[in-house]
């Protein structure tokens, strides 16, 4: 697991830096850079759709069919923006890691009462 979660996201955002610098650069043809992030994104919402699926199966927490399909429409949706960006904040995560930095979560006020009335 720390193999993949270490790798995984070095690899995924390397390779859309590689994808989109070697088009602009024209070492990649629109075919390919096309093929590249379809696949991607299709891997990604295979993943996603998968994981909703396994957790339904198993638990079946969501006794509506309607809260179910939102869960796979936010899988599917999940991996046209968001997902890469998760990416790229778990390298800069690595790098501050590996550099012996220490995680900061910064401040959060509350304002809610979570007191029964």
């Amino acid at each position: 697991m720390a193999l993949f979660e270490w790798l995984g996201p070095v690899i995924e955002v390397v390779g859309y830096v590689l994808v989109i610098v070697g088009f602009m650069m024209g070492f990649v043809s629109v075919e390919v850079s096309l093929s590249f992030l379809l696949l991607a994104v299709s891997l990604g919402i295979l993943l996603s759709v998968t994981a909703v699926l396994l957790e339904e199966i198993s638990f079946h927490v969501y006794p509506k069919p309607r809260h179910v399909l939102l869960l796979f429409l936010a899988a599917i949706a999940e991996n046209f923006g968001y997902r890469q960006l998760n990416a790229l904040w778990r390298l800069i995560g690595l790098v501050k890691w590996l550099r012996g930095g220490k995680a900061q979560w910064g401040e959060m006020s509350r304002k809610a009462s979570w007191q029964i009335r």
